[in-house]
């Protein structure tokens, strides 16, 4: 059985219907784009489970955001393939798409979503997403919820903005206990039984879904209109590379860390942010 989220992680972006006879529930992956300790993948399951309905992962890749180059792209189309191969195992469908140029995905949700009971997102305080968030809440003709897995506190934890790192320490240890109990399922999908749907939903003059092979495809993103100049990262992206590195980081590095922290050489430090980032 998935478990219910805390109230505080959860925000209704809208206040339209959950539509209790659409034909799917869709979670709109953005943020936090990974299968596993994901609140957002974990609400979106939770809702398809009691309303009996099966869950559409929609993972979409625009190429109109700032500064769009092969580097990032390639981090997040490595997680894509993760994902596929990690959802190909689940009753759950998966819809990976890459926008081929600037605007071709516009519309592209409110189509998906005419036959949903309701949208499950992320939620994420900085970049182009709050305000793509807002904007689609007020186009959906059915609820969206936005989904905070962004860290241990919950954003709504504290209304007050911390100019000090020293501050911010102490409201943490302060408040930081009760949340410690109520982390993500570790896989909320294991065992879940959803009815699954028979074929993905056509997208129309945007193009298909993209197939594991074609994620892993270098002629596909070359086409691409993004910034070549900045070239791929020899780190791979992608769920699975982050757990290794996480792996390495607990074994190697975390019991040299707290002498070696203050000195770079040392090469102590986890190595995360780039997954931590996506």
């Amino acid at each position: 059985m998935v478990e219910a989220l805390p109230k505080l992680r959860v925000r209704a972006v809208n206040q339209a219907p959950i539509v209790g006879e659409g034909a799917y529930v869709i979670y709109w992956m953005i943020a936090q784009r990974r299968t596993r300790w994901n609140f957002g993948l974990q609400h979106a399951a939770w809702h398809a489970q009691r309303l009996g309905k099966p869950l559409l992962v929609f993972e979409p890749l625009r190429v109109g955001y700032p500064r769009a180059n092969d580097r990032l792209h390639r981090f997040v189309l490595d997680g894509m393939r993760d994902n596929a191969a990690r959802l190909a195992e689940t009753s759950v469908r998966y819809l990976p798409w890459v926008e081929r140029e600037p605007d071709q995905g516009r519309g592209l949700l409110a189509r998906l979503a005419a036959r949903a009971c309701l949208v499950v997102t992320d939620e994420y305080p900085t970049f182009f997403l709050p305000a793509m968030i807002e904007r689609a809440g007020e186009r959906l003709a059915i609820r969206l919820e936005a989904v905070d897995g962004n860290g241990i506190l919950p954003l709504q934890t504290s209304e007050a903005s911390f100019a000090r790192a020293h501050d911010f320490r102490r409201f943490f240890h302060r408040s930081a206990a009760p949340h410690l109990e109520a982390m993500p399922m570790a896989d909320p999908l294991a065992g879940l039984a959803l009815p699954r749907l028979a074929r993905l939903p056509t997208l129309g003059s945007a193009g298909p879904a993209l197939s594991a092979r074609e994620l892993d495809d270098d002629q596909l993103q070359a086409s691409l209109p993004i910034d070549h100049g900045v070239a791929p990262s020899p780190l791979r992206g992608g769920a699975r590379a982050g757990e290794q590195r996480l792996r390495e980081f607990l074994a190697e590095r975390l019991p040299r860390y707290a002498e070696g922290r203050n000195h770079p050489d040392d090469e102590v430090a986890s190595g995360l942010s780039p997954w931590l980032h996506f």
